[in-house]
C-alpha cells in the first residue's frame, strides 16, 4: 500500500509556522512526508528540515517522496527524544507535530489499529520496540486496563469492559482485532 499524506490543514500550518528560505526546522511527525514537503518547499536548499517519525513504514515512504530535497534529514526515533536526536544546542526556526494515527496506519490491516479486517493485534507505532497490544491485553490486571481506558478513551463502560476482557482472556488468549472487538461488544450493553 502506497503511505501518501495529504495534510488536512496544510495551508494553516505554514501560516503559522511561516517557514522563510534558509530556515531550520523539525517535524516531529513525519508521516508520509506531507508537511515536510510544503516545508522543504519553502525554506528552499539553504534550509534543513529533520523528520522525526517511530513507523518505518513512513520512514520509508518519507524517505522516497523527499529524496530530491538536499536540505533533508531523516531520523527514527519519537518526538518526545528530540534533544538528544538533534543535539542539544541546536536552535530551530520552527517545529511541527501532526498528532494522532495516521488514514495510512488505520487501513494497513497488518497494523492491527483497525477492527475492519480480522489482523493480529499489534497497534505499536515503532513495530521494532515493545509488546503488541495484544501482549499487553494477555498480561494487564483488570485495575490497570480499566485505569487506562477511562483516562486515555473516557470510556464509561471501562470495568465491565476490563472484566470480559479477564474472563474471556481466562478461557483464549487475545490475538486478534476481532478478539478484542468482540470483548468490546459483549461488554457493552445494547440499546
Amino acid at each position: 500500500m502506497a503511505y501518501f499524506h495529504l495534510p488536512v490543514m496544510l495551508e494553516e500550518a505554514m501560516q503559522a509556522l511561516d517557514p522563510q528560505p534558509g530556515g531550520l526546522f523539525a517535524d516531529g511527525t513525519l508521516g508520509g512526508g506531507g508537511h515536510s514537503e510544503e516545508i522543504l518547499k519553502r525554506i528552499g536548499p539553504e534550509g534543513r528540515l529533520y523528520g522525526i517519525d517511530r513507523d518505518r513504514d513512513a520512514i520509508e515512504a518519507a524517505s522516497q517522496r523527499l529524496a530530491s530535497y538536499p536540505g533533508f534529514t531523516l531520523l527514527h526515533g519519537n518526538f518526545h527524544d528530540i534533544k538528544s536526536l538533534l543535539g542539544e544546542d541546536i536552535k530551530l526556526d520552527g517545529g511541527l507535530l501532526d498528532l494522532g494515527v495516521s488514514s495510512h496506519q488505520l487501513d494497513s490491516e497488518e497494523r492491527g489499529f483497525s477492527y475492519h479486517d480480522d489482523a493480529p493485534l499489534d497497534m505499536r507505532m515503532d513495530r521494532s520496540q515493545g509488546m503488541t497490544a495484544a501482549a499487553w491485553l494477555n498480561s494487564v490486571d483488570a485495575q490497570t486496563f480499566t485505569r487506562a481506558l477511562y483516562d486515555y478513551a473516557d470510556e464509561k463502560w471501562a470495568a465491565r469492559i476490563a472484566n470480559v476482557l479477564l474472563e474471556r482472556r481466562a478461557i483464549k488468549p487475545l490475538r486478534t482485532t476481532h478478539d478484542l472487538g468482540d470483548i468490546v461488544d459483549r461488554a457493552i450493553p445494547k440499546k
